[in-house]
């Protein structure tokens, strides 16, 4: 009899999308909205649709929206409290996943965070840009264990939780 064998992989060697758009979130996109955001570069035949070129000079332009060090800091802490084994993971964290978010993760949130800056037509990344885009960044990263499949958890609930207890900057000044 043959035995069947499951192997998880690291993430690394898994391919992910660099966001996981919930369906809510898609129904709301409206890409001409999108489009309109983003009339300072000049991106050409608008009508027509983008061209690879168009988006080749878009994703160059978004590698220089500057993110300030403390922005830097707390994303990296984001994605360290993902982790059961890492001091800063709340009780929940620790409790019900196996496997936190990769370093990836953390290109991905900035990633993400210069888009959403670029198209509120800001020249610098936040602390709320990062926080807006860590659900669709890291929903699908973060893997649970076998109690907290068991439980049925909702991997967006336990992230919000998650994302609310980590202090930003003003909060650690302050």
């Amino acid at each position: 009899m043959l035995q069947q064998r499951i192997v998880l992989l690291a993430e690394a060697h898994v391919a992910r999308p660099l966001i996981l758009l919930a369906h809510e979130q898609l129904a709301r996109l409206r890409i001409g909205n999108v489009l309109e955001d983003i009339r300072p570069v000049d991106i050409g035949r608008l009508a027509e649709g983008l061209q690879g070129e168009d988006l080749l000079r878009l994703q160059e332009a978004l590698t220089h929206v500057p993110v300030a060090e403390h922005v830097l800091h707390y994303a990296a802490q984001m994605v360290l409290a993902t982790h059961p084994d890492d001091p800063s993971a709340p009780e929940r964290i620790r409790r019900f996943v196996s496997y936190g978010a990769s370093p990836r993760a953390m290109q991905s949130l900035v990633r993400g965070a210069r888009v959403r800056a670029a198209l509120a037509g800001r020249t610098t990344v936040s602390i709320d840009d990062i926080r807006s885009i860590a659900l669709a960044t890291l929903r699908h990263r973060v893997i649970l264990n076998f109690e907290g499949a068991a439980e049925s958890f909702n991997m967006d609930g336990l992230l919000r939780e998650m994302i609310a207890k980590i202090p930003t900057p003003a909060q650690v000044a302050a």
